[in-house]
C-alpha cells in the first residue's frame, strides 16, 4: 500500500472515529471487509481519480466526497486532503438509503414481519408507507440492532441528512443538524431517558415528503418521475 494516506472525518465531537484509507484501486470485497473489521476505528476505503472520490467500500461516494471534504478541517489530520472539489449530491439515493436504514433498524422489533416485506419490495410507495406504520413510541427493544440511543442517533442522523438534501443543504455533523432541526439534537447526543415522541414526529413529517414524490412501477423497479431516474431498490443501484 507504501505511504498510509487516512482521513479522519464526520462530526468534530463525535464519539466514534471514522477513518476513511485511501488506496490506489479497490481490494476484493473480502479484503474490504477484513480491512475493515478493525474495532479501534470505523474504516472505509476509498480510490482518489482526478480529485474526486471514484469510488468506496462503505457509503456512497458523493456523500464521502462532499463530507469528507467539509469536514476535514474539523479534526487533526496527518496527511493533504487529496479531494479538490465538491460533487453533485444524489437526492434520491439518499432517501432510499435513509429509509432503508431505518426500516432495517426495526427489523428486531415486532414490526419484523412489515419490514421484511418491505425490504423486498420493489415498490417506493410500499417502503414508505411500511415506514408509516411502524409506531417507535411502542417500541421497548430494538434487540441486537443496538441500544434505544444508539438507534435513535442513527434515526436522527438519517433524517436531518436526508431532509436537509431535500431542502438543499449537505449536512454533515451533529452540530449542523441540531442547528436545522434542534428538537432531534437529544437523539444526535444520544442523551438518556428521552421519549421519542419528537424524532417520531419528525420521521411523520418527513416521511409525508417522501409520499409525495412522483413515482411508478415499471417491470419491477421504481421509477422516479420527479427526478427522472428508474431505481433497483432491491440492489440501490441506477437503471438505465
Amino acid at each position: 500500500m507504501g505511504n498510509i494516506v487516512k482521513y479522519r472525518h464526520g462530526s468534530e465531537d463525535s464519539l466514534d472515529i471514522d477513518v476513511v484509507y485511501v488506496f490506489e484501486k479497490m481490494p476484493t470485497f473480502q479484503e474490504c471487509q477484513e480491512f475493515c473489521s478493525n474495532k479501534q476505528e470505523n474504516r472505509n476505503i476509498m480510490v482518489i481519480e482526478n480529485g474526486i472520490v471514484a469510488d468506496c467500500f462503505k457509503g456512497r461516494i458523493d456523500e464521502l466526497n462532499n463530507g469528507l471534504y467539509g469536514t476535514y478541517d474539523l479534526h487533526e489530520q496527518e496527511c493533504e486532503l487529496l479531494i479538490t472539489r465538491r460533487v453533485e449530491r444524489d437526492v434520491v439515493m439518499k432517501v432510499i438509503r435513509a429509509v432503508r436504514c431505518i426500516l432495517s433498524h426495526c427489523s428486531r422489533t415486532s414490526y419484523r414481519k412489515v419490514v421484511k416485506k418491505a425490504l423486498k419490495s420493489s415498490s417506493w410507495k410500499e417502503r414508505v408507507q411500511a415506514l408509516q406504520s411502524i409506531d417507535i413510541n411502542s417500541i421497548d427493544d430494538y434487540g441486537k440492532s443496538g441500544s434505544k440511543e444508539d438507534i435513535f442517533k442513527v434515526f436522527a442522523f438519517q433524517i436531518g441528512q436526508a431532509w436537509g438534501l431535500l431542502e438543499g443543504m449537505e449536512l454533515y455533523t451533529k452540530s449542523e443538524i441540531s442547528i436545522q432541526f434542534p428538537l432531534l439534537k437529544q437523539y444526535l447526543y444520544r442523551e438518556s431517558d428521552v421519549s421519542p415522541y419528537h424524532l417520531s414526529r419528525y420521521l411523520s413529517i418527513f416521511l409525508e415528503k417522501l409520499s409525495e414524490f412522483k413515482t411508478i412501477e415499471v417491470d419491477g423497479f421504481a421509477e422516479f418521475l420527479d427526478f427522472k431516474k428508474k431505481v433497483d431498490l432491491k440492489k440501490e443501484a441506477y437503471v438505465s
